[in-house]
């Protein structure tokens, strides 16, 4: 089942047309795995902007989120594509009013 599903996304994903950005949320600890990647090229190819979102950011020193988000972002600093990298965590809340207003923002 799970082998039919990247198609199955991307047919779901070209027929909304209220559809202005997606959110990419992965583990801070663990990003970029390669169906991130492939989220995030087909992203680039359709010129759809992104927000990644590197989540649990509370089970990492400041210096390792602070690290791990400059990673992030010269990760996609080749990207045409409008994109965003937000830290947050669900178990202090920290980024999630970064990433409300950004969500707004796109309207």
């Amino acid at each position: 089942m799970r082998a039919t599903w990247g198609q199955e996304i991307e047919d779901y994903l070209m027929t909304r047309k209220s559809l202005i950005a997606i959110c990419i949320i992965m583990d801070i600890r663990h990003p970029f795995k390669e169906d991130d990647s492939k989220l995030i090229d087909w992203c680039e190819s359709k010129d759809l902007p992104m927000i990644l979102v590197l989540n649990k950011s509370d089970k990492l020193s400041r210096n390792k989120v602070s690290r791990a988000l400059t990673e992030a972002v010269n990760s996609l600093s080749s990207l045409s594509t409008e994109h965003y990298v937000i830290t947050t965590s669900a178990i202090d809340k920290s980024g999630i009013s970064n990433l409300t207003e950004r969500i707004k923002s796109l309207k």
